[in-house]
């Protein structure tokens, strides 16, 4: 038999634009091959979609509307994605999103179905997002059914008042 696999971190940074596709992979991969994932943290990160929406010129035209349109709705499907994801890898200990303004109420109900299901979180990280207090509501399952919860952190939200 062999031996037990070290626990995975998948850190990703502000340095380069995220490929929310190549996350979702690693993390199938992970589930596929039983490994653990202790951490997932996105500091400072834009998906490659958000990226290139903020770098299209502000002039109206139909094609610039339908490219952020396409933008914002594929960057939905990454969070939904994400969520799936993460109900079915059962390690996760800590996870941040975290100095990621492009977060707000919608993007945290698409987790939501992720911390209803967790009870292995120890660490969440939503500090520098932009949700309010309807925000909050989609993590209160967390909070009723995960027992092992020692750090919540909501700073430096803009929203919160």
């Amino acid at each position: 038999a062999g031996r037990p696999s070290e626990p995975i971190h998948l850190i990703y940074g502000s340095e380069s634009p995220l490929d929310g596709k190549q996350v979702l992979r690693q993390l199938s991969f992970a589930k596929k091959y039983k490994l653990p994932v202790h951490n997932l943290s996105f500091l400072g990160s834009r998906l490659e979609d958000e990226h290139n929406e903020g770098n299209v010129e502000d002039s109206g035209s139909r094609a610039e509307v339908k490219l952020k349109t396409k933008a914002k709705d594929e960057s939905k499907s990454f969070y939904r994605s994400l969520a799936k994801k993460l109900k079915r890898i059962s390690s996760i200990q800590e996870l941040a999103f975290s100095n990621m303004p492009q977060i707000g109420n919608h993007e945290l109900s698409l987790l939501s179905p992720f911390f209803h299901h967790n009870d292995t979180l120890r660490s969440l990280d939503l500090s520098g997002l932009s949700f309010s207090g309807e925000g909050v509501s989609s993590i209160q399952e967390l909070l009723k059914n995960n027992r092992n919860l020692e750090v919540l952190s909501l700073g430096g939200n803009v929203c919160l008042g």
